[in-house]
């Protein structure tokens, strides 16, 4: 009888659950190599240079916004309005 563990594997009855296993794993293997390889090939793509985008550059490079979140309410709700408001800022 052989030794080799490749012919034990090869004999080995295949059951229901063992083979939705080795399907799962396949299609889990071949996202997860799909994925990879997009991520490698991302800067191609988009033209970003992830040795320039550095978090400290965009930090250099961000600016701030100042906002009157009381004013912007007063534009748009009665001055004497009593309850509760919501304010969805998109701009």
């Amino acid at each position: 009888m052989s030794s080799n563990p490749r012919s034990k594997l090869l004999n080995t009855p295949l059951s229901r659950r063992n083979a939705l296993a080795a399907g799962a794993g396949a299609l889990g293997a071949a996202a997860l190599g799909s994925q990879v390889s997009l991520a490698q090939d991302g800067s191609a793509q988009t033209g970003v240079d992830p040795d320039t985008w550095t978090p400290e550059y965009i930090d250099s490079i961000a600016g701030t916004l100042e906002v009157d979140t009381a004013g912007d309410v007063a534009q748009i709700t009665p001055l004497d309005y009593a309850g509760e408001t919501s304010l969805w800022y998109a701009g």
